[in-house]
């Protein structure tokens, strides 16, 4: 073939290649940027969302709770991949659930059927509990009781009742100003009432309350006997506190929010050290709180030791909370798949999440408000979801 008849051929086989190439750097660009750009572009049916993923059109579920405790299932992590877009966080491998309005939050509370949230964990805790309490805006709350934040000591009266006071031993807190609340919240115009509570912990195993009986004392409690079949039961851990004694006793909670605390850890204990106490803690939770109740499990998120004290920059590490939070993935799933824990739920990774908005930090440690009310914001839309299975 002569080379009149070779240039003409070579031009539109150029010209296929180019339109080829043109349209599958087209398809990856949309395939994370595209339908992202914009929220409004968000808030799709779950039959309309496609992905690309190894030349094959794949759809996206809706992010559950179901969704996540099968996301740690099968990827052995917290889900965390993803960007923020308009001080919005939105997760690649699933389709961020829309944004609750008064209306449907307010439905979601009725028709789950949530009348309390429990909450646990360190000064980080207060702070969404404080963003909770906004209930997206709908929420009117009265503080129902609190402890003192004047003294590091638990208030005893916050536990008494209904707790016997006799029983309860206490030590100071390392955390300074950290005290537990319980408010009542209303959505006047929707007729839903919902309490919350958060209660203080610092570490995975704490001693700042526990509580001590004697059978040759007759000081046992006969209510407690009732619930665990133990004939003198006391709690040499604040955890079994409040999962064995308080709230038992109080009325469980419908939802627990346990938020990690290894920047606590970080002073006084080995990553082993966490490994074996946190074990000993997804065991205990698992095995105490009723299968009605579900519990949400959030990892530590990124500190930033430029804004830290200088003290403070070789005791609380990025590495070292990076270290508890896959220790904390692997012992949750271990749980669920050989305990069969279907009611306990690992949520979104807040390190990976909180690494590109770190100028929301405000001390090293702690994040201004906007951070707080972006996680309550997932916490509602993801808690609201319809569940898969």
């Amino acid at each position: 073939m002569g080379a009149e008849h070779l240039q003409p051929n070579m031009r539109v086989a150029s010209g296929m290649f180019f339109i080829l190439f043109t349209i599958t750097a087209y398809c990856v660009y949309l395939d994370f940027n595209g339908p992202r750009v914009k929220l409004d572009n968000v808030w799709m049916t779950r039959n309309s969302n496609r992905h690309i993923a190894s030349g094959r059109f794949r759809r996206l579920q809706i992010c559950s709770l179901d969704f996540l405790q099968q996301y740690l299932i099968k990827n052995k992590r917290f889900l965390g991949n993803g960007k923020w877009v308009n001080e919005t966080w939105l997760p690649k491998e699933c389709i961020f659930p829309k944004l609750l309005s008064d209306a449907q939050l307010g439905s979601c509370l009725k028709r789950k059927k949530i009348r309390k949230i429990g909450q646990t964990g360190d000064s980080q805790s207060m702070k969404y509990m404080a963003a909770m309490k906004r209930g997206e805006g709908i929420f009117k709350c009265k503080e129902l009781k609190s402890e003192s934040r004047s003294i590091r000591t638990p208030t005893l009266s916050y536990f008494s009742p209904p707790l016997d006071i006799k029983s309860i031993r206490v030590a100071k807190r390392d955390c300074g100003g950290c005290a537990g609340e319980l408010v009542r919240c209303t959505a006047p115009n929707l007729n839903v009432t919902t309490d919350i509570e958060v209660l203080i912990t610092e570490f995975t195993k704490d001693h700042e309350i526990t509580t001590k009986r004697n059978f040759w004392k007759g000081d046992c409690d006969i209510r407690l006997k009732n619930i665990s079949q133990i004939y003198c039961q006391e709690s040499v851990t604040t955890q079994e506190v409040y999962f064995r004694e308080y709230w038992p006793l109080s009325g469980y909670p419908d939802v627990i929010n346990i938020y990690a605390v290894h920047v606590h850890e970080a002073q006084k204990r080995t990553p082993r050290d966490f490994a074996r106490d946190f074990t000993w803690f997804i065991d205990l939770i698992v095995s105490v709180i009723p299968k009605t109740t579900k519990i949400l499990y959030w990892n530590s998120p990124h500190i930033d030791p430029s804004k830290q004290p200088v003290k403070w920059r070789d005791v609380k590490s990025n590495e070292f909370i990076k270290q508890l939070n896959v220790i904390s993935a692997s012992v949750i799933r271990k749980c669920i798949v050989e305990k069969n824990a279907t009611n306990l739920y690992p949520m979104y990774d807040l390190f990976e999440i909180s690494k590109d908005v770190l100028h929301w930090n405000g001390d090293g440690v702690h994040f201004y408000a906007l951070w707080y009310q972006k996680v309550m914001s997932l916490f509602w839309a993801t808690l609201c979801q319809i569940d898969n299975s």
